[in-house]
């Protein structure tokens, strides 16, 4: 019999650029002491189910506070690991690090895997911050500490590392909810410019332009990306949303098919500011400092 428990909220997961499945994680797959057991019988799995349903509903975060989550450093459960990439489980520190999964990562990353336990802390983080602390402080803590394990892996990484996009790209959004906007800016350009079609890094900092109603720069932005991603759904249904958003995107599909048939594409035409005193992003960006990593 198929497993059944509640539904968690849809996400879509990128890995390097490429967007994954929209998928619903089952709520029971949420809470990390579950997966300290094997679950056999029926009743163990209602058990799990109902647990992460009461975390989901926000419950339970008293007792996970208890789990002195911010001063966990280098320990991850079962069911911490269940909710990282794959690679986290053979990291530095498991027995498959030097073990053929931790080979065949080390294949795709060289010598820079040997840091990947910064990165999986990094995410870590974000989850708890995101689902499980009901104390603000704790919160902003942990987004500052993510930030520092980012930060350590791009200053220990090759420049040619396979995760670096994403790690930068990661590290913007931590920078956006602690309201340092223009760092943000600055580490979503950098994942640009290291894959010129990751088209989050584009997606994630045209919102913001939006929020800010700076939207001639986030056109602008959208159709950058666009000029590496003709067909991207994403950047399409990002530029539909602007001002006058259904000619933009009729103008950017009609210059991706006069490219395909080798005719110079008619400049899109842009868009009137609707808010030419809005702040610059940045502008009022609070002062945050991160934990250094260990």
């Amino acid at each position: 019999m198929g497993r059944r428990c509640a539904q968690g909220p849809r996400r879509v997961f990128v890995n390097n650029g490429r967007a994954g499945a929209s998928a619903r994680r089952p709520l029971c797959t949420m809470l990390p002491a579950v997966h300290e057991f094997q679950i056999l019988t029926r009743f163990h799995r209602l058990r799990a189910c109902l647990a992460g349903a009461l975390l989901a509903a926000g419950l339970l975060a008293p007792a996970l506070a208890q789990l002195d989550i911010p001063n966990r450093r280098g320990s991850f459960t079962p069911g911490e690991l269940a909710m990282l990439p794959p690679y986290c489980r053979n990291m530095q520190g498991f027995p498959g690090y030097h073990g053929p999964e931790g080979d065949r990562w080390r294949s795709m990353m060289g010598n820079d895997y040997e840091h990947i336990h910064h990165y999986c802390r990094g995410l870590r983080d974000v989850i708890f911050a995101t689902s499980a602390l009901p104390n603000a402080t704790q919160r902003r803590f942990l987004w500052q500490r993510a930030v520092s394990e980012y930060d350590y892996m791009i200053n220990n990484s090759r420049s040619t590392m396979p995760l670096l996009p994403e790690i930068h790209f990661k590290r913007g959004e931590a920078l956006v909810v602690l309201g340092r906007l223009a760092e943000a800016d600055a580490a979503f350009a950098r994942a640009r410019a290291l894959k010129p079609d990751y088209w989050p890094a584009y997606v994630a900092w045209a919102d913001q332009l939006m929020s800010l109603k700076l939207n001639d720069r986030a056109r602008d932005l959208l159709l950058e990306g666009l000029r590496h991603l003709p067909e991207s759904p994403e950047l399409l249904g990002r530029l539909a949303r602007l001002p006058d958003g259904a000619r933009l995107v009729t103008a950017a599909r009609a210059g991706t098919a006069a490219a395909s048939a080798g005719q110079a594409p008619a400049p899109a035409a842009s868009a009137p500011e609707s808010s030419a005193s809005a702040p610059a992003p940045g502008a009022a960006s609070a002062p945050g400092t991160g934990a250094p990593a260990s």
